[in-house]
């Protein structure tokens, strides 16, 4: 088996850069490519940076959705928790009064609904 050889890659920006310079000393035909290629990576970075905005943003509204759901869907179960409730009430006034609280319920979300619709 040949010898092996071990490699030591610079972690330093600076030495880093000094390779570079002596490559494209030796290979100035490489200036151009390397140019090139750090334009596109900067492109890459700047698109990058918008498309993780935009996601941002609407992650945001997500949220907003999931959170107003959230309280569609416990208006729903109590609405529903009051008409069982009123379906297995014994006598009429028992009844009378959990359609009264369903009525109340659904006419302070209405007013809620529009308060948020104006301000």
């Amino acid at each position: 088996m040949g010898k092996k050889m071990r490699i030591t890659l610079p972690k330093r920006e600076e030495d880093i850069e000094k390779i570079m310079n002596e490559v494209l000393e030796r290979h100035p035909e490489m200036a151009h490519e390397h140019h090139h290629r750090e334009h596109d990576v900067q492109d890459l970075v700047n698109t990058i940076e918008v498309l993780f905005d935009v996601a941002h943003t609407r992650l945001s509204y997500v949220e907003n959705d999931v959170k107003l759901l959230a309280k569609h869907t416990a208006l729903l179960y109590k609405l529903v928790l009051l008409l069982a409730k009123g379906l297995v009430a014994e006598d009429r006034e028992e009844k009378k009064k959990t359609l009264e609280e369903i009525v109340s319920l659904l006419e302070e979300h209405v007013r809620r609904l529009q308060g948020e619709n104006i301000g």
